[in-house]
């Protein structure tokens, strides 16, 4: 109708689990994959969840760290410095 022959389907999860693979991109004939597939839609996948994406994992690191500097007394706990291999602020 509108023009479009392709379709990617990203999965909007950190991880793309189980309802990811099973509901969306499986053979069955109930997925989205085959149900776009059999209204002639060419089909891309992504199949890393938004926790594979490092501008999202920099998000996370940063509000972590937002939440660090409001916690009352947070000096006298564990020290939270990395996360996912990036430093946090101290």
């Amino acid at each position: 109708k509108y023009g479009f022959k392709k379709v990617r389907i990203v999965p909007f999860m950190l991880v793309a689990g189980v309802h990811f693979f099973e509901d969306l991109i499986s053979p069955e004939d109930d997925s989205w994959k085959t149900v776009f597939e059999n209204n002639g839609f060419e089909v891309e996948l992504e199949k890393k969840g938004l926790g594979f994406n490092d501008g999202i994992i920099d998000i996370y690191c940063d509000h972590i760290a937002s939440a660090m500097d409001i916690i009352p007394d947070a000096q006298s706990r564990p020290s939270c410095s990395l996360v996912h291999g990036r430093c946090l602020k101290n």
